[in-house]
């Protein structure tokens, strides 16, 4: 027992002298060039949105999966928990950019990526333009929300799903409390709360991101595939 205390303490230690190494705007930098520089990404994931301070509290959850290559290609989908008909994809293959919602059931085309992300940010919890925005900042027409966070301050590290991240506070231009773990070896998020203060509610959303690399062929996971449910 005291043999595993001391590993455990340790293991801080280490953590805590290696966070102190560097500064939150240091690791914030170090994320958007892994994503500027990145050759091929993909994750899955999801989203936790909890509706509070209201006289119906209530939760829901949104999965979503990103596949990008810096080729021209990309691809996003999500859907709600609950929903077989919510699933919305946007692709962009070379030039031919489309985006398709089951709720509507109807396929459009665009000239650039940014506008489908765009259109799709409000209904997705802010999913369609987290890390595209970062895969894509010369696609979209607007600062990441990463490049806008203020007073971003380093807080610790943390072991989220395995991996060891650095945990940064801040606030974005709205002055709404953000939380992000960012993974200490490839600097990709792994996690990022949101505490949004609305007119007459909140929701907190608690965004969970699984960066994985591929078994099946990546021309698969590039392909746009409307006209489908989720099955539940």
């Amino acid at each position: 027992m005291k043999k595993a205390l001391l590993v455990i303490c340790s293991l801080f230690f280490n953590y805590f002298v290696y966070a102190q190494n560097y500064s939150a705007t240091e690791v914030i930098n170090k994320s958007k060039a892994a994503y500027g520089t990145i050759q091929t990404y993909f994750d899955s994931g999801k989203v936790v949105s909890s509706f509070y301070n209201n006289s119906r509290p209530h939760s829901n959850a949104k999965y979503f999966k990103t596949s990008y290559s810096s080729n021209g290609l990309f691809n996003f989908e999500y859907y709600v928990l609950g929903q077989s008909n919510s699933l919305y994809v946007i692709n962009q293959s070379k030039n031919l950019v489309q985006s398709w919602w089951g709720i509507t059931n109807h396929t459009k085309s665009y000239n650039s990526i940014n506008m489908p992300l765009a259109a799709a940010a409000g209904v997705s919890s802010l999913l369609s333009t987290l890390i595209p925005k970062l895969l894509l900042p010369s696609k979209t027409s607007q600062q990441s929300w990463l490049e806008s966070l203020a007073s971003p301050t380093l807080i610790g590290t943390e072991i989220i799903n395995g991996t060891s991240c650095f945990v940064i506070s801040g606030k974005d231009v709205l002055q709404n409390d953000i939380k992000i773990w960012i993974a200490d070896k490839d600097f990709l998020i792994r996690r990022l709360i949101i505490d949004m203060k609305l007119t007459n509610f909140n929701v907190k959303s608690t965004y969970q991101f699984f960066p994985y690399q591929p078994t099946d062929t990546i021309e698969t996971l590039f392909v746009f595939r409307p006209n489908r449910q989720i099955e539940l």
